[in-house]
């Protein structure tokens, strides 16, 4: 019964102006809500956390190619964000939106691959040399020869 009530009060905390929104740290999702107990009324408080999403996102680094080819490589960074809220539960089990955190995020996963192809060679080495582009499965890859 109480996890329908904090399943029921999260969809209208994002609604309510008491409740206040935090900026991304890195962490677990156990130790989430417990950087915010400063903010509840006493101890005998506590909060639930109710994950609302996640996005993950790829970053390269510096592109550096090899030789004389169009063959590049860089580092590249994957990192997992997960949302959610940290949902007050008073000493009676009841949620609270005024003491609710809303769109907490945390980054639960980042990983960092070294040295990885991003670019290919496309082309002979002709007249005008070879050209790069994206390797596969990295579309944004800004393939640009040095000059």
């Amino acid at each position: 019964m109480r996890c329908t009530a904090i399943l029921a009060a999260a969809a209208v905390i994002g609604m309510t102006s008491g409740a206040f929104a935090a900026a991304a740290t890195k962490g677990t999702i156990a130790d989430q809500c417990a950087a915010y107990a400063n903010s509840l009324p006493n101890v005998k408080w506590g909060f639930a956390w109710v994950e609302t999403g996640s996005t993950t996102t790829t970053t390269i680094g510096d592109i550096e190619f090899s030789g004389n080819s169009g063959t590049g490589f860089a580092d590249v960074t994957t990192e997992t964000v997960t949302t959610g809220n940290c949902v007050a539960i008073n000493p009676a089990g009841q949620p609270n939106a005024d003491h609710s955190i809303t769109g907490v995020e945390i980054v639960t996963d980042s990983t960092t691959e070294e040295h990885v192809k991003v670019c290919d060679t496309v082309g002979g080495h002709g007249s005008g040399g070879p050209t790069t582009e994206p390797a596969e499965g990295y579309p944004d890859a800004e393939c640009v020869l040095p000059e």
